[in-house]
């Protein structure tokens, strides 16, 4: 890993060639130095550097030493201070810069330096690395959460009711499309299936009405599968039906319809069905829509 490296810009470009040369003698000394070419005032883009240095000789500097500080963010910032300038000293703070006392020793003033510099940029380095590792923590939070939600996921699928055990109410008055449609389920693995032919017989059925009565034998069901297109009583009709008792509000409502209208669609949509689906129009289409619909809504559906 390189090391760190430093610029030092002043006006005083002898001071700084001294003070250079005065940390480069420095034994493993654990950053590069470098001397601007030109004064703080003249930097109009952040500078790429791991820490900067600049000498403040009075207070018509801080407002360069700020400007400094608002282009270069989180950036290392010393100001070397004349030490008999306590004010000027307390100005560079304000400004967002540490202080470090300009000695007219170079010697002196890069044992303080290198100090300095070493503490900061170590703190630097440790805060970059600290949120570094938090972020990778979070991120193994994140993995190890989703693998725990997917595991979650899995063992509520597993120890859900067998497909077999949830009860299926068809809807549809065709006889051949009735007969198709419950062979579809069938191979889904469905076998707890009734089919009404009619408005009148599903709202029975339903609402428990006469022989249905009895919810061993005839339970609500938990998906069922409506013909939009009945003879008499529309599906639209039973379906608001449906949704106006609060009882069965929880059942799966899958719509069919060989219309393709938008309209229909909202309408469907708007009295409360779970999906609409076009009518197949082959065997192959119909399990392929029987077996998504097994999918998500017995299986996935949470």
């Amino acid at each position: 890993m390189s090391q760190p490296r430093v610029l030092l810009a002043n006006h005083d470009s002898l001071f700084l060639d001294s003070l250079s040369r005065a940390l480069a003698r420095r034994p493993n000394l654990p950053f590069d130095v470098e001397v601007a070419s030109e004064s703080p005032e003249t930097f109009s883009e952040p500078v790429d550097y791991d820490a900067l240095v600049c000498a403040v000789e009075n207070s018509a500097q801080i407002p360069s030493l700020r400007r400094l500080r608002d282009q270069n963010g989180a950036l290392p910032l010393i100001a070397l201070v004349p030490p008999n300038e306590k004010s000027l000293a307390e100005e560079a703070r304000q400004a967002g810069a540490d202080v470090v006392p300009k000695n007219a020793n170079p010697e002196s003033t890069a044992s303080l330096l290198q100090t300095a510099l070493t503490l900061l940029i170590n703190t630097k380095r440790s805060l970059r690395l600290a949120a570094e590792t938090r972020y990778k923590l979070q991120e193994l939070r994140g993995a190890i959460g989703e693998k725990r939600r997917i595991l979650e996921l899995s063992r509520s699928i597993s120890e859900r009711t067998p497909v077999h055990q949830y009860p299926v109410l068809v809807v549809e008055d065709d006889e051949d499309a009735a007969g198709l449609l419950k062979k579809a389920l069938e191979n889904a693995g469905f076998n707890s299936l009734d089919l009404s032919t009619s408005f009148e017989d599903a709202v029975a059925r339903l609402s428990g009405q006469g022989s249905y009565g009895d919810r061993e034998k005839n339970p609500l069901p938990f998906l069922l599968f409506l013909n939009l297109d009945l003879s008499g009583k529309s599906g639209y009709e039973l379906l608001e039906w449906l949704r106006s008792r609060p009882e069965l509000r929880n059942i799966i409502v899958v719509a069919q319809s060989p219309s393709e209208s938008p309209e229909d669609i909202r309408r469907a949509y708007g009295l409360g069905a779970n999906s609409y689906v076009t009518t197949p129009s082959t065997f192959e289409e119909l399990q392929q829509l029987v077996n998504a619909v097994r999918q998500y809504w017995v299986r996935l559906n949470v």
